[in-house]
């Protein structure tokens, strides 16, 4: 038999070794281990795998270290979902803890909310459906945060309920016309103190509740417009009545030979 030379026999085990860690990977991981704690040279890929790693645990912890504040919002630092500290009001780059902490931000500019349509009843029990909006702004985030959990969502909820509760306690004491006429105004800035001082206690200031728009029921409107147009009917039956008797009295009283020259007393 022909001997082997050295060359041939290292790419033997090289192919066997290959082979091996092909059907069994985690002997690499074994053999990577083993080299490392002999201080043998670390192979390149492995390097740059490493480096590639760090870089990306690196940059994962900036982003969650530094935040920004817009001038728009205001933001809550949360630490287990307890409030941390003040509300960040100021814009800028403002640091937290990693993984630990994390934020809640807050919108601090005046908000319009529509609330739904809806139907009351006046002081002289005459229907009106009334549209009404309102502006607001959060000016306490930290007890906004506290007493309303589902934020700004949640607050336009109750929002719809405060504003129908308080046009419908106003606005029943009243008569109709008076929502049509001045006295409006007054309305409305008492129906606004009376959401602003239970929106307070939320952190959020209502600073205008308006009705945009008030009017009859279906229903009704149909009816006062049938009764309308009757009594436009009648009126002008009674024009035209009266236009035929001014006409008759007219015809009766004139010349019955309007060609004819009057007769002169002293012929």
């Amino acid at each position: 038999m022909r001997p082997y030379s050295v060359e041939q026999v290292r790419t033997c085990l090289k192919q066997a070794v290959r082979s091996l860690v092909e059907r069994h990977p985690e002997i690499e991981a074994v053999w990577l281990y083993g080299s490392l704690a002999r201080g043998d040279a670390v192979p390149s890929w492995v390097r740059q795998t490493g480096l590639l790693i760090a870089a990306a645990v690196a940059i994962f912890l900036l982003t969650q270290t530094f935040y920004t504040v817009d001038p728009t919002k205001q933001v809550l630092v949360r630490q287990f979902g307890a409030i941390v500290g003040e509300p960040k009001t100021s814009p800028g780059l403002y640091a937290k803890v990693p993984l630990i902490q994390d934020i809640q931000r807050i919108d601090r500019r005046l908000l319009d909310y529509e609330a739904e349509e809806f139907e009351i009843i006046a002081g002289d029990q005459k229907r009106l459906v009334v549209d009404a909006y309102a502006r607001y702004r959060v000016v306490a985030a930290k007890t906004f945060a506290q007493t309303v959990p589902g934020g700004e969502s949640a607050l336009r909820g109750l929002l719809d309920s405060l504003i129908n509760s308080e046009i419908r306690g106003v606005l029943s004491s009243v008569p109709l016309h008076a929502v049509l006429t001045d006295r409006r105004e007054s309305l409305m800035e008492e129906i606004t103190r009376r959401v602003n001082a239970k929106t307070k206690e939320l952190g959020v200031e209502t600073v205008d509740v308006r009705i945009k728009r008030a009017d009859l029921p279906q229903a009704n409107s149909q009816s006062v417009y049938n009764r309308m147009k009757t009594d436009r009917e009648r009126e002008a039956g009674q024009l035209r009545a009266e236009g035929d008797e001014e006409k008759a009295r007219i015809t009766a009283t004139a010349d019955p030979m309007p060609g004819r020259l009057p007769r002169m007393p002293w012929l």
